[in-house]
């Protein structure tokens, strides 16, 4: 995938670009044949779905396919070794502006989003359009942010694996708990083990790890329980997982079954992440 980096001569205050947002919202696709969907949004949620996607991608396998329709974006993404799956679904009310006529599925290196991520600063506006390119098979993307421009093909989404089904599971207990108690037990818990052990009790959920004669021990208070079960897990992916928690005070549910993957939710009006972890035997 070839990329350019282009900077603009005149930089653009972030209102100045949100007013000529503001104008363009009316602008139809219609009429302009290369144009295949335009995003906007904040760079907040740039990095949220950044970082979604990098739970699944830092172990080295960086492409993935998504999928752009009239109703927003979804995805759904498994790691190189078949350990954790995630959903992901943005409706198009998550951004500042969406336009898209026609569904389109295309390939992209998640190395590209981030390098781009490291230009997108607190408080700025990032569009995202996608285009016909030189091939059916490989429209073109560009993104802008505050003059910086970032352009080149997609990826060919025949030369990527098909996005995997997701198993049917019935699990045993069913919590929900406030997310800023749940990042800071796994993170803590991930300093101290490799493994991290997940209970669900009618007295909250308990985060376990242990190294050696070090126990680190947290019971996370529920907003409501319903199931007992137990669990074992590898720390690396759950602190992955809580890295992409943007909103601190959401509430995520938290589905699981003794001796079975654990299945944890993100949801909001606008868009939900599901994560599927597998447990350690």
């Amino acid at each position: 995938m070839e990329t350019e980096i282009k900077t603009e001569s005149t930089e653009q205050t972030t209102e100045q670009i949100r007013e000529q947002i503001t104008e363009r919202k009316s602008e139809p696709i219609i009429g302009q044949p290369t144009a295949l969907a335009k995003i906007v949004m904040g760079a907040d949620q740039y990095r949220e779905i950044v970082k979604t996607i990098a739970t699944t991608t830092d172990g080295g396998y960086n492409k993935f396919r998504v999928t752009i329709s009239p109703d927003g974006i979804n995805l759904v993404k498994v790691d190189n070794e078949n350990v954790m799956m995630i959903l992901v679904n943005y409706k198009k009310t998550a951004f500042e502006m969406f336009a898209c006529q026609e569904p389109v599925e295309i390939g992209l290196d998640n190395n590209t989003l981030k390098t781009f991520g490291k230009m997108v600063k607190k408080g700025m506006i990032v569009c995202i359009r996608i285009s016909t390119g030189k091939t059916p098979n490989e429209p073109a993307y560009e993104l802008s942010c505050n003059g910086n421009l970032l352009n080149g093909s997609c990826i060919d989404v025949n030369t990527l694996r098909h996005n995997p089904r997701k198993p049917a599971v019935t699990f045993e207990s069913s919590i929900r708990v406030v997310s800023k108690d749940f990042v800071e037990a796994i993170k803590s818990a991930g300093d101290i083990s490799e493994e991290i052990i997940l209970l669900s009790t009618p007295a909250g959920l308990h985060v376990e790890a242990c190294n050696g004669a070090t126990m680190f021990q947290k019971l996370i208070p529920v907003v409501d329980w319903n199931g007992t079960a137990r669990s074992l897990f590898t720390s690396e992916y759950l602190v992955d997982i809580v890295k992409a928690v943007r909103d601190k005070k959401e509430i995520i549910d938290i589905e699981m079954k003794t001796g079975f993957p654990v299945q944890i939710t993100l949801q909001n009006e606008n868009r939900e992440i599901v994560y599927l972890l597998a447990h350690r035997i």
